[in-house]
């Protein structure tokens, strides 16, 4: 049974998926053995340790959306007409220059010459008439 994908990609995943909880099964015992024994915790203090994961998991989805909600328009994070020419590309950010890769080099380049990192603002003007002019989007033509 693969669920209507490839059986090859469906034993990938299903490795990849093993090897990840393998980690944990494997470190988290060990954890254990390290802070009740030569690091000298008490029961209770192992137990925080353990507890700490769980509660990350809980408590940050909701913290880190707050967070993007707060600081970074919604526009910028959801795959909207806004981003439509990005998906599925590559880019290098390296002082005041940005770069969109292909094949591994880069096809395009603006550069900021000025003070200060990109705005947001600077980046809505530039980017879509310099670095991605005449660039087809991988998104919008997936076969070519």
């Amino acid at each position: 049974m693969t669920f209507g994908m490839d059986s090859a990609l469906y034993w990938k995943l299903s490795a990849l998926m093993f090897l990840e909880f393998a980690v944990w099964g494997a470190w988290y015992p060990v954890l254990a053995a390290r802070l009740l024994g030569p690091l000298k915790f008490s029961g209770k203090q192992t137990g925080w340790i353990y507890a700490a994961l769980p509660l990350a998991c809980i408590f940050m989805p909701l913290l880190a959306g707050q967070m993007a909600d707060k600081y970074v328009n919604t526009e910028y994070i959801l795959a909207s007409d806004a981003a439509a020419k990005i998906s599925g590309s590559v880019f290098s950010l390296g002082g005041n220059s940005i770069g969109l890769y292909s094949d591994p080099t880069i096809i395009s380049n603006v550069t900021k010459f000025g003070e200060g990192p990109w705005t947001m603002e600077e980046l809505m003007r530039q980017v879509p008439r310099g670095l991605l002019s005449g660039y087809k989007s991988l998104a919008e033509h997936p076969f070519g």
